[in-house]
């Protein structure tokens, strides 16, 4: 999944999920974008999302990429 912020080419999202119970969400940001930019979709993320903010890369050449993790909810059907 990509995301639309920059154009398709430039940031990625990616969404994993691990057994340990946290979900992870990737984003990378590329050189270009403004730290505003980015700092407004990890909030964007954080509030709509309740994601939290885990780890932080700068790249050499300016790329940044954020981890983000959430609590899994594994959802039971109830019959």
């Amino acid at each position: 999944m990509r995301s639309s912020l920059s154009g398709p080419q430039d940031s990625e999202l990616a969404e994993h999920r691990l057994d340990s119970g946290w979900e992870y969400l990737v984003i990378s940001v590329a050189p270009h974008d403004s730290l505003p930019k980015a700092r407004a979709r990890l909030l964007e993320h954080a509030e709509l999302g309740q994601w939290e903010l885990q780890r932080t890369v700068i790249f050499y050449g300016g790329r940044r990429k954020y981890w983000m993790r959430r609590r899994a909810i594994e959802v039971v059907a109830t019959r």
